[in-house]
């Protein structure tokens, strides 16, 4: 065998004899799953249908439906037959310790919400028989594969679990996984761009003009300009695209192993006192080894810390209606901000428009709104509300009845398949997965079998065709139902704790917003809407989080520049300890404040509570303050304290340049971003956010993009190139404006944007 790299054979003939003479040979054992500990005289098999049992009665309220124990036993059957007992146990005892140990579990995601086994062991939240959920689709008998359940955590304490897993089966036995990272071919410009010493200069503009005209176009340009350099540059990125840059770490995925890892793969330390894996997730599958994704989103981190705050423990999750009236009237009024999955524009537009009143109307818009299926969505709004349709025989009926006709899910697909060929569910899935993988050399045969089998079943061979064709055109668009249930129980728990519990809502909300200026203003904009003013910082009252006393919000002193943790603790310990600060003088003999630190609490307006103007303090504050007189300081003006503010917090509270501003919005008839139609002309009166320029790819002349806000709301801007060679040196991003445009809706992009035509008002 010849190694080379870049078309250049290595003449090493060592190395070459050297590798030619390395035997390797395949590990003989293709399952490594381990074995979960049991500290009883129990199988594995029969402690998992005891646990399953037992907590199956508790999930029905002590009464048992034979459909629930005759789906329960196959499921068992089916688990045991396939050898993954252990499998259940594992992650039915890390979630069961999490849930001991006061850690959130979210309700389930992916095809494991299918399974009934998984609800009974609380592994899921999710009732598959009530949902209509098929455990094949998670685990099918006939293809065999490695189970994969997917866990969500709150992110602040997914290592926690991981470090009790690894105390159970030991840390030689649990690792993370090795991920490589690639070149892009921007990162690999730059990269090589510095390699050959380019300056700053020159690499951004061989970034922009690559951008503009494409990497052909601008190999083709710079062979002509014979520029070699940037040539040479390129064409070396270019190769550089899609190979590994760098090793880092599987976002969830953890490995676990009945042997020591060691005794399979190499090991190399990794982050957080666990080993990593030197191999891919798909190396490391195909030696047997057992996955599992530890996932953490900071949703769940956000409902818990409102549980915590209002006192609900998880029983009291559990047992939130779900047909609560308050939750989907929110939601159909377009209240979605802060949602899980539910907050951007276009799927709020979509809510809106579907008037939801059910659950089911949140997993059907969540597998609906994507790439394939949206073009589906005005027809099944439209269905929902009224519009006659028709089946294409009434035993799909009972199937799309839900979906107004409509194949929406792949679960749905399945039952076609059962109901009309006779199929096992195990069959059915099969077929949905050849059919969405479009496998063109089997779809023949597997059409002509459908249609047969049908017809054996006594429907009419034109029908079955039919039947056929709806199932191919709609395999691609159909989603996992199970997962979209599981996705829709996080948004609706989320929905319905903001409705009923607004202001800890917000509180927390904004708590995880601080360090995003833009995004901090943009929520207290919206709970002031809602009738929850926020206050600037107090020293008596404010702590390091937001704190709410009925309808007020008080910014944390952590959300003031150059205030840090550790000071604004010292503030609040010494406050807690040792009374309320009487007064500007006891404030800064008990804190000590460097210069810095004190100018940042007076201009934030943290001092406020004492009275005295700031021109007073910031002139007085090694001074005992009664012997000076304050009615000899004129105080700032407005401008220069919105600028101090401004700098102490990113944005204006006290000082909001939108304050005062009716006559202008009078003037100009003026309307709020909140307010604007699809297609409609309107003046703005706004501050210019983001500010991007660009130039054109045919023409290379510059226009304008980004982000402006009203105070309350934000919108993508663009101002073309005729427009902007006009306004080009008027826009400022401290200044208001009032400007004339159109909102229009980019369906590809699913997005809206203001054309900004003119300018009507600038501020002086």
């Amino acid at each position: 065998m010849d190694y080379s790299f870049n078309d250049n054979p290595i003449e090493d003939d060592i190395l070459n004899d050297f590798v030619n003479s390395i035997d390797v040979h395949p590990f003989d054992e293709k399952n490594n799953l381990p074995k979960f500990p049991i500290n009883n005289d129990m199988s594995s098999k029969e402690y998992l249908s005891f646990l399953c049992n037992k907590d199956l009665l508790r999930r029905l309220k002590g009464k048992l439906n034979n459909n629930y124990k005759q789906r329960l036993d196959y499921e068992l059957n089916v688990i045991d037959k396939m050898g993954y007992n252990d499998y259940f146990l594992i992650v039915w005892d890390f979630i069961n310790y999490s849930r001991k140990n006061d850690i959130l579990v979210g309700p389930g995601r992916g095809s494991a919400c299918g399974s009934l086994v998984a609800y009974c062991l609380g592994i899921t939240e999710i009732d598959p028989i009530r949902f209509n959920l098929y455990f094949e689709r998670f685990l099918n008998p006939e293809r065999i594969s490695m189970p994969d359940i997917d866990t969500d955590f709150p992110d602040d304490k997914r290592d926690d679990v991981i470090k009790y897993v690894q105390n159970v089966f030991g840390e030689d036995h649990v690792s993370t996984i090795t991920a490589f990272n690639t070149f892009q071919f921007k990162s690999a410009l730059i990269d090589v761009s510095k390699a050959y010493n380019l300056s700053n200069d020159k690499i951004k503009y061989l970034q922009e003009f690559v951008s503009n005209v494409g990497y052909e176009n601008a190999q083709e340009e710079f062979k002509n300009r014979n520029e070699d350099l940037y040539l040479k540059i390129i064409q070396i990125s270019h190769r550089l695209e899609s190979l590994p840059k760098f090793i880092s770490t599987h976002a969830a995925g953890v490995i676990l192993s009945n042997k020591p890892l060691t005794d399979i793969i190499a090991l190399c330390p990794g982050t957080g006192n666990i080993y990593q894996s030197s191999l891919e997730q798909q190396d490391l599958e195909s030696l047997g080894l057992l996955k599992m994704d530890f996932l953490s989103i900071s949703n769940l981190t956000m409902i818990k810390r409102i549980m915590d705050k209002i006192g609900y423990t998880i029983n009291d999750l559990r047992n939130i209606p779900l047909n609560d009236k308050k939750t989907f009237d929110m939601l159909s009024n377009g209240d979605t901000l802060g949602i899980f999955q539910l907050e951007s524009r276009g799927i709020t537009n979509v809510i809106m428009k579907m008037k939801i009143n059910s659950i089911l109307d949140i997993v059907s818009i969540l597998a609906l709104y994507r790439p394939g299926p949206m073009k589906n969505i005005d027809e099944f709004i439209l269905r929902k509300h009224g519009k006659k349709f028709s089946y294409l025989h009434p035993n799909l009926e009972p199937i799309l009845k839900e979906t107004y006709g409509i194949i929406v899910y792949q679960e749905q697909i399945m039952k076609i398949a059962q109901v009309f060929a006779g199929y096992n569910l195990a069959q059915a899935d099969i077929l949905r997965r050849a059919i969405s993988k479009k496998k063109v050399d089997i779809l023949k045969s597997m059409e002509e079998d459908f249609i047969s089998k049908s017809f054996n079943n006594g429907y009419d061979k034109n029908l079955s065709k039919k039947i056929y064709d709806l199932i191919y055109e709609f395999a691609d668009y159909g989603f996992n139902k199970a997962h979209s249930v599981g996705y829709t129980m996080v948004a609706y728990t989320m929905a319905y704790l903001k409705v009923h519990y607004f202001n800890v809502f917000m509180s927390i909300m904004m708590n995880n917003a601080l360090g995003s200026a833009k995004d901090l203003k943009r929520y207290i904009n919206y709970a002031k809407s809602h009738g929850l003013e926020t206050l600037k910082p107090n020293v008596n009252i404010s702590t390091n989080n937001f704190e709410y006393d009925k309808n007020m919000l008080f910014m944390p002193l952590t959300s003031i520049k150059t205030i840090g943790p550790i000071q604004a603790k010292k503030i609040v310990e010494e406050r807690n300890n040792n009374g309320y600060y009487k007064d500007y003088y006891d404030f800064i003999k008990r804190i000590k404040p460097s210069k810095p630190e004190l100018e940042a609490l007076i201009f934030s307006g943290a001092l406020d509570l004492f009275g005295l103007k700031k021109s007073y303090m910031m002139d007085n504050s090694t001074q005992n303050l009664l012997d000076v007189k304050e009615d000899k300081y004129d105080e700032y003006d407005i401008s220069y304290l919105r600028e101090q503010e401004l700098k102490c917090l990113n944005f204006n509270l006290a000082y909001d340049i939108f304050k005062g501003t009716e006559s202008i919005v009078k003037k100009y008839n003026v309307v709020n971003i909140s307010n604007l139609k699809i297609n409609q002309e309107a003046n703005l009166l706004i501050l210019f956010d983001d500010i991007k320029i660009i130039k054109t790819k045919n023409t290379n002349e510059e226009m304008a993009l980004g982000s402006i806000s009203d105070g309350k709301n934000e919108l993508r801007f663009v101002i073309f190139t005729k427009n902007y060679k006009e306004l080009n040196n008027k826009i400022i991003k401290s200044k208001l404006y009032v400007i004339n445009g159109r909102l229009e809706y980019d369906k590809n992009k699913n997005n809206a944007t203001f054309i900004i035509n003119k300018i009507l008002f600038e501020q002086n």
